[in-house]
């Protein structure tokens, strides 16, 4: 089988994903009319995950939080300034009415918090911020959100894992419901919300799990092993998540220096996928460090070939995300026909 690019299909699996940075890149929303460039931006620029100050800082005076910018003129639109923590991932940009236009942000800080700012309204002064969700002390958010469609569209899936370095601390990987399809929305006006409030999983197979229909309403979450910390971002594409953790050991107990797992599941039902069977609903990968982010790639089969008696028929197409050297396949609808459960806006200059 060769590895080929093929533009329709990279560029659906592109979509299924989030690709940005602390400046996030440029895009486009409605403005008093008309149409403006913006480029999003972080006030951090410290986010080393192994130095990070695991306490509020704002009585230093120092501030954080993001600045939205004329992309052409760098003239400040708007600030949410004076958190009291870092945010040093990705802000996850969302098109919600498929208008073409940005209208929503989601982004991350490392107390653990969840956040999302309205930017649907023409006016400025009208875009709000809120806090969705905040883990307790030492569960840091060192990755951006992957924000998904639910399957019957009532409601976002926001992924997110924690990084925490303590060892005596549990990180989760987090599937926040947010039922605000649309600013102004009845669902709109959450009170914050913290792990309590979510569904704890403990079996992949959810017939087996004792729910609390209200927590799980507001989503779930998996517990981590100890010491075990999200490094990767979750990424999703036709209803499959995956997403990189890893663990340092000890000399005495590991033959390699660390171990790295891509979790591989359904955020809907986590429902593990049919080739990990139901335990575990991992792929693990002896490192010594952290895997890198995920890149999606396309494997196409090779042309049909012909004799003058009919021709073979194609293989199947296989598409996935490569965690650097290690490459984690997902099932792929028939050609031309991939599901996308996430959509990226961009526009050429």
């Amino acid at each position: 089988m060769n590895i080929r690019f093929c533009p329709t299909l990279l560029s659906a699996l592109l979509l299924a994903s989030t690709a940005a940075a602390n400046e996030i890149e440029q895009l486009q929303i409605l403005l008093s009319g008309a149409a403006e460039d913006i480029r999003v931006v972080s006030l951090d620029s410290n986010c080393d995950r192994d130095s990070y100050a695991d306490k509020a800082d704002l009585s230093t005076g120092k501030s954080h939080g993001i600045t939205i910018l004329d992309a052409q003129t760098d003239r400040i639109i708007w600030q949410l300034d004076s958190m009291a923590s870092a945010v040093c991932a990705d802000i996850t940009a969302v098109d919600t009415n498929q208008d073409g236009y940005i209208d929503r942000l989601y982004f991350s800080s490392t107390a653990g918090q969840l956040w999302r700012v309205e930017l649907e309204s023409q006016d400025r002064d009208l875009w709000t911020a809120q806090l969705l969700l905040e883990l307790s002390p030492g569960q840091p958010f060192f990755t951006s959100p992957d924000v998904v469609v639910s399957q019957d569209g009532t409601y976002y899936g926001v992924i997110i894992g924690s990084a925490g370095k303590q060892q005596a601390l549990q990180n989760t990987i987090i599937f926040y419901r947010d039922y605000c399809l649309h600013a102004g929305a009845p669902d709109c006006s959450t009170t914050k919300k913290s792990l309590a409030d979510l569904q704890q999983l403990t079996n992949p197979n959810l017939a087996q799990q004792p729910l609390d229909k209200d927590k799980y309403k507001n989503g779930w979450y998996l517990p981590l092993a100890p010491g075990e910390a999200t490094v990767t971002r979750a990424v999703t594409n036709n209803y499959t998540t995956l997403v990189a953790t890893f663990s340092r050991c000890l000399a005495s107990q590991c033959k390699t220096p660390g171990e790295s797992r891509i979790y591989y599941f359904n955020p809907f039902h986590f429902d593990p996928h049919p080739k990990l069977e139901s335990k575990p609903y991992y792929r693990l990968v002896e490192s010594s460090e952290p895997l890198d982010e995920p890149v999606p790639f396309i494997l196409l089969p090779d042309p049909p070939s012909c004799n003058g008696q009919g021709c073979s028929p194609h293989g199947a197409i296989i598409g996935g995300f490569s965690f650097g050297d290690s490459q984690q396949h997902i099932e792929l609808p028939e050609l031309g026909l991939i599901v996308k459960t996430w959509w990226h806006n961009h526009r050429d200059d």
